[in-house]
């Protein structure tokens, strides 16, 4: 039969709702910003991406070898555009366990940095692979991460879980991050993402 004009608008209705809902389900909630990636680094920096846009952050971690071993992967926050990181006052706790089944964790109530995974294997393991989350830009610079790395003592696949906040009132909006080794350097890709609720 023919279709009628009113029919086709519905149809027309309805493909424009689907695309709609296509569109929102897409990945737009994370919006990429920044990529920190290379070899025999110090540090990975992100600076002048973070204001109140997004409700939350998330790092993607990939492949994140230190260049020696039982090395942790250390993360730490700034709220003067990067010129100074916090170095004291860090509360964190991670646990986890390796494939042979032995739990690992590693806590403090007073670090120089949230530890993000401890006791890594020198490069041409597996690197860290995992995700930290970084919860509200407010005082406390509250955060959750998971992921999985090649721990060095146990020579085996680590799988870990944590959280960290920094443990005090003086910090203002947190405008810089930085990822860095406790010793040597460290080689890999992190990916800055801006999350939104909707």
């Amino acid at each position: 039969g023919t279709v009628t004009s009113t029919e086709l608008q519905y149809i027309n209705t309805l493909s424009s709702n689907a695309q709609t809902q296509i569109s929102a389900a897409d990945g737009s909630c994370w919006v990429h910003l920044a990529t920190a990636s290379d070899s025999s680094q110090t540090e990975f920096t992100f600076v002048s991406v973070m204001d109140t846009t997004y409700d939350m952050y998330a790092f993607v971690l990939r492949e994140v070898q230190h260049n020696a071993p039982n090395g942790d992967l250390m993360f730490q926050v700034s709220d003067d555009n990067g010129s100074t990181y916090k170095t004291s006052l860090y509360h964190h706790a991670t646990r986890g366990h390796d494939t042979g089944g032995t739990v690992r964790e590693d806590n403090s109530t007073s670090d120089s940095s949230i530890i993000i995974a401890p006791d890594t294997a020198a490069i041409g393991n597996l690197g860290f692979n995992g995700v930290v989350y970084l919860n509200s830009l407010s005082t406390y610079a509250s955060t959750h991460f998971h992921g999985m790395y090649r721990g060095q003592t146990a020579a085996a696949n680590v799988y870990v879980v944590g959280c960290g906040i920094y443990g005090s009132g003086g910090l203002g909006a947190i405008d810089a991050v930085k990822f860095k080794p406790s010793t040597s350097t460290f080689n890999g890709s992190i990916y800055c993402f801006g999350i939104t609720k909707s």
